[in-house]
C-alpha cells in the first residue's frame, strides 16, 4: 500500500493475489502482510469519527466495527486481518490493542524511532 494507491486498486490487487503474493506495506520498520480486507464500495467509517485530514497510509481503528481502516489516496479501506514480519496472523483488534492506536496517529510506511 502506498500512497499514490487507490482503494480499489489495492482491493483488487489484494483479491487477485492474496493467496500467492499477499498485499505488503511496512510498519515501524518491519513489513506487514494484510491477509483480509473488505471492498471499499461496501465498507466506509463513520465519517464523524474519523480525522479530518488524513495523509494516505493513517491508520483509524473503529472501535464499534472493531476493523482498521487504512487511508489510501482516495478513500478508507478497511482490513480484518494482517500478519507482522515473524508474527502469527492477528485480528484487526488485535494489533490496534497491541500498537494502542487509539492513543496515537500511526501510519503504515513509518519508521521506528528511537
Amino acid at each position: 500500500v502506498c500512497s499514490s494507491d487507490l482503494a480499489t486498486e489495492v482491493f483488487c490487487r489484494w483479491r487477485g493475489l492474496f493467496d500467492m503474493v499477499p498485499v505488503t506495506t511496512s510498519f515501524l520498520g518491519h513489513n506487514v502482510h494484510i491477509r483480509k480486507m473488505r471492498n471499499p464500495d461496501e465498507l466506509q467509517p463513520e465519517s464523524n469519527l474519523t480525522p479530518v485530514t488524513c495523509e494516505p497510509g493513517t491508520l483509524f481503528y473503529d472501535k464499534l466495527m472493531k476493523t482498521l481502516f487504512v487511508r489510501c489516496s482516495d478513500r478508507w479501506i478497511a482490513c480484518d486481518q494482517l500478519k507482522m514480519e515473524n508474527k502469527a496472523v492477528v485480528s484487526a483488534e488485535a494489533f490496534a490493542n497491541g500498537y494502542q492506536l487509539k492513543r496515537q496517529q500511526l501510519s503504515f510506511g513509518e519508521k521506528r524511532t528511537a
